[in-house]
């Protein structure tokens, strides 16, 4: 069974984000990018629906469609998939994607 955890506060995302930072562990170099996304989920997600957060990622929704975060330990990068964390990878993001390009991302969904 997955804890889901429902965001309404920054105060819980921040201790989503510090958690997942200890859990990446030695990969947590490998992860700083995840504070440019977490920007762009917060300025785009949709008004009054909740952020869900679970162990295996971040549950979203952005102009109606849902979006699943998750840490692909792989390809050491964090994945934007369409619906839920086994859904369609739509883009992937590392520490060399550039600001501009995760908010062009944003702006297209």
């Amino acid at each position: 069974m997955t804890l889901t955890v429902t965001v309404t506060k920054f105060d819980d995302l921040r201790e989503y984000l510090t958690g997942m930072m200890g859990r990446a562990g030695h990969h947590a170099s490998d992860v700083r990018v995840t504070f440019g996304l977490a920007g762009a989920i917060l300025r785009r997600k949709d008004d009054g629906d909740e952020t869900e957060v679970r162990k295996d990622g971040i549950l979203v929704r952005i102009q109606g469609n849902r979006y699943a975060f998750s840490y692909n330990h792989g390809t050491q990068s964090i994945d934007m998939r369409r619906d839920n964390v086994r859904g369609p990878t739509l883009h992937s993001f590392t520490n060399a994607t550039p600001l501009a390009q995760i908010m062009a991302v944003f702006r297209a969904v």
